[in-house]
């Protein structure tokens, strides 16, 4: 369905129920989705810059108080509890992003509606954005949502923007899905390339027991699943105040999610 529908729903339950669909494009999803848990994660088998506003770094002065660690759970049931927030905390909407590192339509979500919604509704303090991991590609799909949470773990507490810049680093490297290019060492290698991220750090989270983070993946798969996202990139819009909510598939225009957002908060 790539119509928009206007009904949105107040929800104080679990699971997701009634939450509107705003629009459905095609996104990633495998039948073997469910035939990985992301154990043994280690050992498996020229980049485009884009432009947007920086979350970080020696540029944009005051720009990294946009990426901070969260806590707690959201009032859609979204635990964020040390996770990565890219926006002011006070925010009036969350926009949970489900995403699998090796899905096209998730670069093409990254180089298209991501850094306008950055430039605009981030920026001007009214949205912020909660990447999740969605995993359904295949086990290189884990390995890579397993070293962006060492990743993420590495930098939160001195310098949390780094997280940003690793992401979009793996997305600028995207090869074809289970081709070797999201291999351990390929991930390690760009992780060398980001300023900020001690790759001897993460290879030693990546290469470690990864319960924590696995733990972490398999809830967010499980949260996006009561949610009815099935497929990558998926969206949750969420007003923190309203309690409204709906959901967007598929790597949508950059003005569908404005009036996403626009709409839950109304």
């Amino acid at each position: 369905m790539t119509g928009q529908q206007t009904r949105f729903s107040r929800r104080r339950i679990l699971a997701g129920t009634g939450v509107a669909v705003i629009g459905s494009l095609a996104g990633c999803s495998s039948a073997r989705s469910n035939e990985s848990d992301g154990a043994n994660t280690v050992g498996d088998s020229g980049q485009t810059s884009r432009n947007g506003p920086t979350t970080g770094g020696e540029s944009g002065a005051g720009s990294a108080s946009l990426v901070n660690a969260g806590s707690g759970t959201t009032g859609y049931d979204v635990s964020v509890d040390g996770n990565a927030i890219i926006g002011q905390p006070d925010a009036t909407a969350d926009l949970y992003y489900w995403s699998d590192y090796q899905c096209p339509f998730c670069k093409r979500f990254e180089e298209g509606a991501f850094p306008k919604l950055l430039e605009n509704e981030v920026a001007d303090g009214e949205l912020r954005i909660v990447p999740l991991s969605l995993p359904n590609i295949g086990q290189a799909s884990w390995n890579a949502a397993v070293m962006a949470r060492c990743v993420w773990k590495d930098v939160r507490d001195t310098r949390p923007a780094a997280f940003v810049d690793w992401h979009r680093a793996v997305f600028d490297a995207q090869g074809e899905p289970n081709s070797g290019w999201a291999s351990a060492e390929k991930l390690l290698s760009i992780t060398e390339s980001v300023d900020g991220a001690d790759a001897n750090a993460v290879e030693s989270c990546y290469s470690g027991d990864n319960a924590d983070e696995l733990d972490t993946i398999r809830s967010e798969r499980q949260r996006a699943g009561e949610s009815g996202v099935g497929v990558t990139p998926g969206f949750v819009a969420y007003g923190r105040d309203t309690d409204r909510s709906g959901k967007l598939t598929g790597a949508q225009p950059y003005e569908r999610f404005s009036k996403a957002v626009e709409t839950v908060t109304e």
